[in-house]
């Protein structure tokens, strides 16, 4: 608090420092200022052409003034990529359940889920809750 009165009060000087976040990089990069590469999450838009167009990847981008471009990395290695389209594919199946507010076909996504073990039972208890304790922001799906 002492600190906050002295620089209203113009005792101490404000010291304008980079943070080094990815995020200021990026927002002066888009304003023009310079050109960064960063990784960051974007659609599929060919830039790995073994997964679907569409689906979210993670991938290097190039940002400059007003745009966003992200780098052609080619096909990833057959030893991964069936791991990685199931994931894709999954997420595909949850935006167009979600585009058309169908909760069922949103369980069946949650249930898809490597990382959901427990008895279809158990799984149906646990969305369930979910959905009720977010019910206040699921109005559409009423």
């Amino acid at each position: 608090m002492e600190r906050a009165k002295r620089l209203v009060l113009g005792e101490e000087e404000v010291k304008i420092a980079g943070t080094g976040e990815d995020g200021v990089n990026q927002i002066r990069a888009l304003l023009g200022l310079h050109t960064f590469v960063t990784n960051v999450n974007l659609p599929n838009t060919g830039q790995i052409t073994n997964l679907p167009l569409g689906a979210i990847v993670e991938t290097n981008a190039v940002f400059t003034g007003d745009s966003v471009t992200p780098v052609m990395s080619g096909a990833i290695p057959y030893t991964v990529s069936s791991l990685v389209s199931r994931v894709c594919y999954e997420q595909l199946a949850l935006q167009e359940a979600i585009a058309h507010r169908r909760l069922d076909e949103i369980f069946a996504v949650f249930c898809m889920d490597p990382l959901v073990s427990c008895s279809m039972k158990e799984a149906k208890m646990l969305f369930d809750e979910m959905v009720e304790n977010t019910k206040e922001y699921l109005g559409m799906y009423r």
